[in-house]
């Protein structure tokens, strides 16, 4: 069994961004630059976690901008394109 003690100890949260904070949809501007959808509640519980202490990551195989700014906007600790 888990107690809450054992939470205590985590001190990072690295998280995947394509189907885990995104609903996996795609699309495109006019000029072809890709459209994530992102959900904010994902972004309010990251914020959260950050004013706990939490040291929050980005981890992603893509290579899509629209990650790096997804982590900008919210101040992570670090994120990794693919």
């Amino acid at each position: 069994m888990i107690s809450s003690s054992d939470f205590r100890k985590i001190k990072a949260i690295i998280l995947d961004v394509d189907g885990t904070l995104t609903d996996g949809r795609y699309s495109f501007d006019a000029d072809g630059n890709v459209i994530k959808f992102f959900n904010m509640q994902d972004a309010h519980w990251i914020r959260m976690a950050l004013r706990e202490g939490l040291k929050v990551g980005l981890l992603s195989g893509s290579t899509d901008e629209i990650n790096l700014k997804f982590a900008k906007s919210l101040d992570l600790s670090f994120a990794v394109n693919g």
